[in-house]
């Protein structure tokens, strides 16, 4: 019964690592608006340096958010950084490829999920 049971928690953890996606962490600062409609914000902590990167776009869809619901990303990045939190933001495994970017639209890295911690 123990080796049944090893076996079957064997799997399904190889199952959950299968589907596990990036993820970068740190402080929300310096939020802004493009006229075009681009926000950018900076994401920072020791493992992540996501500088002035394009979290959406309000005027269009980019990526995996319409311009609707950029505005909820929007207010959320504002009500993080005013109160001084962090975010955790997910990536597709398959287009990532680092916690350090600059200047770059996160869609371009597979960023589908957003978090204020």
């Amino acid at each position: 019964m123990r080796k049944v049971l090893l076996v079957v928690f064997g799997v399904l953890l190889m199952v959950t690592n299968s589907y596990s996606a990036q993820t970068c962490s740190g402080k929300i600062s310096g939020v802004s608006i493009a006229s075009a409609g681009s926000v950018y914000a900076t994401v920072k902590s020791s493992t992540s340096n996501l500088t002035d990167v394009v979290f959406c776009e309000l005027n269009a869809t980019g990526g995996s958010y319409s311009g609707k619901s950029c505005n909820g990303i929007l207010s959320l990045l504002l009500s993080g950084e005013a109160m001084n939190k962090t975010a955790t933001l997910w990536f597709e495994d398959s287009k990532f490829s680092n916690c350090t970017q600059s200047w770059k639209g996160l869609s371009e890295f597979g960023f589908y999920h957003f978090k204020i911690n």
